[in-house]
């Protein structure tokens, strides 16, 4: 519920509701959480936490990774939650936090025509790692996801890519074909993300 959003703001500084609990905020999907997930630069605080029956999971991220921030009013209380493009970001980062890859592929067939495509490309070339941009150009070219200048942009992401494989699902075993136009080892099958 959106309390339990609130409360999760004063848990701890700074923060911001994401992962799982920032798609479900987003109405990305109709799953709710089975906790309610706080990225925090903080490292001074448990991992887990539960008031009044609502699990919390607060996660550190590294300063580089926390941006894309939305402050939202819940009634007179202000919260702050991943923008969609960051929440989507985060979840291609860590898709273990988001029940997996199948759900950021929803999110993304869902959220689409909605996104600053522009920001969305912005914070994958930020983004300190390259496996976001691997897994959601993966899964753009794949979906057929329409985008302007399509060839263009993914042609430009490909030429981004950092070298080495990432697993298109890091929470399922390691095997799989290799595609090496987006330097991905998928996984799970084409159902898996669509």
């Amino acid at each position: 519920s959106e309390n339990a959003l609130v409360i999760a703001a004063h848990l701890i500084r700074p923060s911001a509701i994401a992962y799982c609990s920032a798609i479900h905020y987003w109405h990305m999907t109709e799953h709710l959480p089975n906790a309610v997930y706080v990225q925090s630069t903080s490292r001074k605080h448990q991992r887990a936490k539960e008031i009044l029956g609502i699990s919390y999971r607060f996660v550190t991220v590294v300063a580089s990774k926390f941006f894309g921030l939305s402050e939202r009013s819940v009634g007179r209380q202000t919260l702050t939650v991943t923008d969609r493009e960051k929440t989507l970001v985060d979840a291609a980062d860590r898709p273990d936090l988001c029940r997996g890859i199948a759900l950021l592929g929803h999110a993304l067939r869902t959220t689409w025509s909605d996104l600053d495509h522009g920001k969305l490309e912005e914070y994958l070339y930020r983004w300190p790692t390259g496996s976001p941009l691997k897994r959601i150009g993966y899964m753009v070219e794949s979906m057929n996801l329409p985008l302007v200048d399509r060839e263009e942009r993914l042609d430009r992401w490909r030429s981004s890519l950092s070298s080495g494989i990432v697993d298109l699902d890091p929470g399922r075993p390691a095997e799989g074909q290799i595609t090496t136009r987006w330097g991905l080892r998928l996984n799970v099958g084409e159902t898996g993300i669509t």
